[in-house]
């Protein structure tokens, strides 16, 4: 998926570092069987610390934190959302 130009590009990157964790969580583009592995096997604890973060929020956390610090919430990070962070650091 490619944006046509500059400004669609930034209004894109805006949207997905305003969009809440909870959100991609609770609205999951696919619900297969993979998803609902995901869901049973995420850390709701973990889940809990980091539901109402932004994408923006969860990038500069991964940016600034320790391993220590980012490995006490990535089990509660939905896996398949992996491939969204890099495009929220292009900003």
């Amino acid at each position: 998926m490619g944006a046509d130009d500059e400004a669609t590009r930034k209004n894109a990157r805006a949207l997905l570092a305003n969009t809440r964790i909870k959100d991609l969580y609770e609205h999951p583009l696919h619900k297969d069987n993979l998803q609902k592995l995901i869901w049973l096997t995420t850390d709701q604890t973990q889940y809990a610390k980091v539901k109402d973060w932004t994408m923006g929020q969860l990038k500069e956390f991964l940016l600034t934190k320790s391993e220590a610090e980012i490995k006490g919430i990535m089990y509660g990070l939905d896996q398949r959302h992996d491939w969204l962070c890099p495009k929220v650091d292009e900003q």
